[in-house]
Formats: structure tokens, C-alpha cells, sequence
């Protein structure tokens, strides 16, 4: 890393290349901090040491905690307890131009050395967001959605209002309505997908997807083996 030359990469810019020589130079040091033991100096029980041919992960950590060194950029490179690294990521954002290459912009920086509540320093307006309903695929599909969740809906309204007739009564009525309603969740679930997530949608749209989807495949079920029982009855 002393003389590099940008034509033999083809990265936009050397930062992967660089952090992987770093990780290289990491795995490097923990190494020898485990080659300078002998046995009966170990840090382990009864003074043993790792074997280099056939060492445990938790062996590797401890190991790892020792490495300490200074780059050429003047920047500590160090271990916690926990194995984690406190330097400074940064937050990329990724996203595909009209001819169909990919680009990545940073959008901010994540310190674990800052004070608490200022690890993250993010700019939101740099941040570019897929076009969600502006593509006219995911318009129509939103609309179908809509239009599916209003149907269901109305059959849902007709039902109720003509709850008394014979035709309602005979189609299991308590279980269409269970049904319908289900129906129309499943669908109206399926904003939840779309868009930004916030805390809320992110824990729930799953959950709640997966719920009124089982109920209306549950009720199907159910209504065909109500109407199974009714023709062995009458058999």
C-alpha cells in the first residue's frame, strides 16, 4: 500500500480495497500475538496456548484484544473486550441509475468513539429513495390493490344488509363475514410494504399480513368442510 496504482483497480475509489488490507493486516497481528507464546506461557488454563493449526474462535479473540497499531493516516486500529472495532463506518446509499449501473453515495458516518447521541451524523437530503408508486408497475399494482380492497369491501356491505334473506343464511354467514373481512385486511396490509418504514410498520406489517392471510385460508377451510359435512348429512 505504499505506491498504489488506480489503473490496476477497478473500484471508483480504494476505500474497500484499503479496509480489506487493513482486516489483512489485523488478522496478520493476531496471528503472531499467537505464534510468541510457548507452551506452558500461555494465557489459558495451566499456561497452554492456541494451536495456529486448529485454534477456537474464542482463542482468536483473545488474541485479537492485544492487536494495537497506528496506520500511515495516523489511525488506531484496536479491539474492544467484545471483539468489536471503534472507528468510524460510513453509511452508504445505494441505488441504480437509468442505464442500469450501480452507484453509491455516502450519506453519512457512524463514530462508536463519539459521546453517547452523536455516533450518527446523517444528511437526509442526500439520500435518494426508490421511486415506489412512481413506476407504472407499482402504480398499477396499488391500484388493483385498492380496487381488490374496496370489492371486498362491498360483497362484505351486501351480506350485511341482507343478512336475513335465505341465501346469506345458507352460505354460513358469521364465517363469510370473518372472511370478507380478513380478505379485505390481507390487502390493505399490503401498503405497509410501501415506502419509507418507520419503527411501527417495519414490527408490524409482517405480523399482520401473516395473521389475516392464515384467518382467510383458515375460514376456506372451514367453509368447505361445513359444506362437506352438510352433503353427508343429507346423504
Amino acid at each position: 500500500m505504499t505506491a498504489v496504482y488506480p489503473s490496476a483497480f477497478r473500484l471508483p475509489d480504494l476505500t474497500t480495497t484499503y479496509q480489506a488490507y487493513l482486516a489483512a493486516k489485523a488478522l496478520l497481528a493476531t496471528y503472531h500475538n499467537l505464534m510468541s507464546y510457548f507452551p506452558g506461557e500461555g494465557p489459558f488454563l495451566g499456561g497452554t496456548c492456541a494451536k495456529a493449526q486448529n485454534d477456537r474462535p474464542w482463542q482468536g479473540l483473545h488474541y485479537a484484544q492485544k492487536v494495537h497499531f497506528t496506520t500511515r493516516a495516523q489511525t488506531e486500529i484496536f479491539f474492544t473486550k467484545y471483539g468489536e472495532m471503534l472507528t468510524t463506518f460510513d453509511i452508504k446509499n445505494m441505488y441504480i441509475l437509468p442505464d442500469q449501473k450501480g452507484q453509491t453515495t455516502i450519506v453519512g458516518h457512524f463514530d462508536f468513539r463519539a459521546p453517547p447521541r452523536e455516533e450518527l451524523l446523517i444528511s437526509d437530503s442526500t439520500i435518494i429513495w426508490g421511486e415506489g408508486l412512481l413506476k407504472p408497475l407499482g402504480t398499477v399494482l396499488a391500484v388493483c390493490t385498492a380496487l381488490v380492497f374496496l370489492l371486498a369491501l362491498a360483497i362484505l356491505g351486501i351480506f350485511i344488509w341482507h343478512h336475513h334473506t335465505p341465501i346469506v343464511r345458507a352460505n354460513n354467514h358469521q364465517l363469510s363475514y370473518l372472511l370478507l373481512s380478513s380478505l379485505a385486511l390481507s390487502f390493505l396490509g399490503t401498503f405497509m410494504f410501501i415506502g419509507h418504514p418507520g419503527p411501527f410498520t417495519y414490527a408490524v406489517r409482517q405480523a399482520a399480513f401473516g395473521v389475516t392471510f392464515t384467518i382467510c385460508v383458515s375460514t376456506v377451510l372451514a367453509k368447505a368442510i361445513v359444506v362437506v359435512a352438510a352433503f353427508h348429512a343429507t346423504s
